[in-house]
């Protein structure tokens, strides 16, 4: 009974000013943590590109990303997968990062870091439903190829699937107020900050607005006070000379002058362009040759007289013609219509993300071979 009286009587280590304080600090530490990760994904997204080295893309180019050959295999891979939805990451980051280094806690954290992942999902799959842009240079689209698939799904379970665009409108319209409402409450921000938010938006296009505004007046200003060039008026105030009256020709001839004929003018030259030397054709001409059949080859080697004499005699071969030469009018149908096909493979292979040209066309018996020559930065997985 002594010893517990005893336990309970003791006092703890540090006193309780001093753990709220290291308590604190740690927790304001935890966030800028939270803060500098954020920012580093943010940067390894911005400055993405399908040149860097990736989990299906090698190279030995130089890593263009910011944040290294690491930030290059993460922003790929978060590309890839759920699009530009990878950016909510960072948003909530940030968010989380203000309430640790405030010291306002986050109530229920546990429920919202289990909806981060549900908010990307649904988030990747409003934007599936957008367009891709040309200047998207990732494949799958702004919602990733998980985006995309979750598309499919949405719309298949709504009984949307054969609406075309229309039920990518349904989808998109229900995914976009679903992802907003899992953003708000994952972020944990009060209603406070949002205020002060909007209100520090609102300012800033306030003051952009105002300087727009001064530099357009300033450079209108100085436009009015521009002297012109060409003005009317100076040009009627300006002191032409005026040249001395030559006589007529007329009466240089009454009055019996000499008047002496001009030279005859050069020739001109022909000013005809020279004509464009053909450029490199694009499909390769087959080379054919015509073999000798196994009559035409005994026919050209001397024999004996020893077979018995039969009433029978085969006509010559000179009675037959060659083969004309790979010129003729099929043949140029023929190299047409393949170039036709190679412009058409150039444009299905764009539709797929694989952009690049075809340099050749070598027609076979059986098989005909394109050779493609990718664009800079094409993976070869898409191809």
């Amino acid at each position: 009974m002594s010893q517990m009286t005893a336990h309970a009587g003791r006092s703890p280590f540090l006193p309780p000013e001093l753990r709220d304080f290291l308590r604190r600090r740690v927790v304001e530490t935890l966030g800028l943590v939270v803060a500098g990760v954020a920012v580093a994904f943010l940067v390894a997204l911005l400055s993405a590109s399908p040149r860097d080295p990736s989990f299906d893309t090698a190279t030995d180019a130089p890593v263009r990303n910011l944040m290294g050959e690491a930030g290059a295999y993460v922003a790929d891979l978060a590309l890839q997968t759920l699009g530009l939805s990878s950016l909510c990451v960072t948003l909530v980051g940030l968010a989380w990062s203000l309430r640790l280094v405030r010291n306002k806690g986050l109530g229920h954290w546990g429920l919202r870091l289990a909806l981060v992942l549900p908010l990307l999902l649904v988030t990747a799959t409003t934007l599936a439903t957008l367009p891709r842009p040309e200047s998207w240079p990732f494949a799958p689209g702004l919602g990733g190829f998980l985006g995309a698939l979750l598309r499919g799904w949405a719309a298949a379970a709504l009984g949307l699937a054969g609406l075309g665009s229309r039920a990518g409108l349904v989808v998109g319209a229900g995914g976009a107020v679903l992802s907003l409402g899992l953003l708000v409450f994952v972020m944990g921000l009060p209603w406070s900050d949002y205020q002060r938010a909007g209100r520090a938006v609102a300012a800033a296009v306030v003051f952009v607005g105002r300087r727009a505004g001064w530099l357009y007046e300033l450079w209108a200003s100085r436009r009015r006070n521009r002297p012109r060039i060409f003005d009317v008026r100076r040009i009627a105030e300006f002191p032409f000379e005026r040249r001395a009256e030559e006589p007529d020709e007329a009466e240089s001839f009454a009055a019996g002058e000499v008047v002496e004929a001009a030279p005859a003018p050069a020739p001109e030259r022909d000013r005809r362009r020279p004509e464009p030397k053909p450029g490199p054709r694009l499909v390769e001409p087959r080379q054919t040759r015509t073999r000798p059949g196994r009559r035409a080859a005994t026919a050209g080697q001397g024999m004996l007289d020893l077979l018995p004499s039969t009433e029978y005699v085969l006509p010559p071969l000179e009675f037959l013609q060659e083969v004309p030469p790979g010129n003729s009018a099929a043949q140029r149908i023929n190299e047409e219509s393949l170039e036709k096909n190679a412009r058409l493979l150039e444009t299905v292979l764009a539709d797929f993300g694989v952009k690049g040209q075809i340099v050749k066309v070598r027609p076979g018996p059986v098989v005909t071979l394109y050779e493609l020559e990718p664009a800079p930065g094409t993976k070869t997985s898409r191809v």
